[in-house]
C-alpha cells in the first residue's frame, strides 16, 4: 500500500507519465481513489509532468469509483480536447462502467455510438461487450446479449468466463434457466484461439446452482455440485429438498467435507 507523501514521491522514481500512471494504479488498487485523484492534479503540476492516455484512464478509473461520473465525463471530453493525446477503448470502457454503476443507459449507448462508430471507430475489445452485456442485462435483454456472444466471435474477440456469466446470470434472474444451463454447456466449444474453449469458475457454477434450487430443480443442482467440487459425487448428496439451501452454501464456500458427507 502506498504511504510515501505526494511531495517526495519524486525521489523515488524519475518523474514521468509511466511513473505517475504507476502511483495511480497503486493508490486505486490499495483502495484510495480519491488519493489519486489528488496524486494526479498535484503531481502534475510540481514535478511538471504532462499526464498521458495511461495516466488519464487511470484518473476515470478513480473518479467513477468515487461516483464522480460527471467529473469523470469533464476529464474524458477534455482528452479529446487535448492536443496529442487521444483516447483508447480504455477511456471509453472506463466511462461505460460509470454509466452502467448510475444506470444512465442513455448516455451509454449514445457513447458507445460514438466511439465506435463516425470519425474515431475504436475497436471493442472484450470488456467493451461485456459492459454492453450487462446493460442489456440490467435492463431485462439478457437474450439480446447472448446474441452479443454470437457476434463478438464473429468480430475476432473471443468472449471470455466473465462474458459467459454475466449472460448466465442475466438469463437466470429473468427465469429463464433452461436457457442458463444450455449457454453454459455451450461454454467449452466456445471457439478460442487456445483452441480450448472457455472454462466456467466457481461463479458460474453458483449462478447456475442458485437458480437451479430456486426452481426446485434439485437433483440438476446436486450434479452441477459435483462438476465444481473436486471429490463431490451428486449421488451422495441426495439428502431430499429440505437441504436444498445447505446445498447451494456448500457449493458457494467450496465445503468439499460437506460434499463427501
Amino acid at each position: 500500500m502506498p504511504t510515501h507523501s505526494l511531495s517526495t514521491s519524486h525521489l523515488v522514481v524519475s518523474p514521468s507519465d509511466h511513473a505517475l500512471s504507476a502511483l495511480l494504479a497503486a493508490y486505486y488498487d490499495a483502495g484510495q481513489p480519491a488519493r489519486a485523484i489528488q496524486a494526479f492534479r498535484d503531481l502534475s503540476a510540481e514535478l511538471s509532468i504532462e499526464p498521458g492516455v495511461v495516466s488519464h484512464n487511470v484518473l476515470l478509473k478513480c473518479m467513477v469509483a468515487t461516483g464522480d461520473v460527471a467529473g469523470a465525463r469533464q476529464v474524458f471530453d477534455g482528452m479529446i480536447d487535448k492536443a496529442g493525446l487521444q483516447l483508447d477503448i480504455v477511456s471509453c470502457n472506463e466511462m461505460l462502467k460509470g454509466y452502467l454503476k448510475t444506470g444512465d443507459y442513455a448516455a451509454f449507448d449514445l457513447l458507445l455510438k460514438e466511439v465506435t462508430g463516425g470519425k474515431r471507430r475504436l475497436k471493442p475489445n472484450v470488456t467493451t461487450y461485456k459492459l454492453r452485456m450487462s446493460g442489456l442485462c440490467a435492463k431485462g435483454r439478457s437474450f439480446e446479449a447472448e446474441e452479443l456472444l454470437e457476434a463478438m466471435a464473429a468480430n475476432g474477440v473471443p468472449p471470455n468466463w466473465e462474458c459467459f456469466n454475466t449472460v448466465i446470470g442475466g438469463l437466470c434472474n429473468e427465469g429463464e434457466v433452461g436457457a442458463a444451463v444450455a449457454m453454459f454447456k455451450r461454454m467449452p466449444e466456445v471457439p478460442r484461439p487456445n483452441g480450448k474453449g472457455v472454462s466456467p469458475n466457481f461463479e458460474t457454477y453458483i449462478i447456475l446452482i442458485e437458480a437451479l434450487v430456486k426452481n426446485n430443480a434439485f437433483v440438476t443442482a446436486l450434479q452441477q455440485v459435483g462438476a465444481a467440487v473436486p471429490g463431490c459425487q451428486g449421488s451422495d448428496l441426495r439428502a431430499g429438498q429440505e437441504q436444498e439451501g445447505e446445498a447451494c452454501q456448500g457449493a458457494r464456500h467450496g465445503n468439499e467435507e460437506f460434499c463427501q458427507g
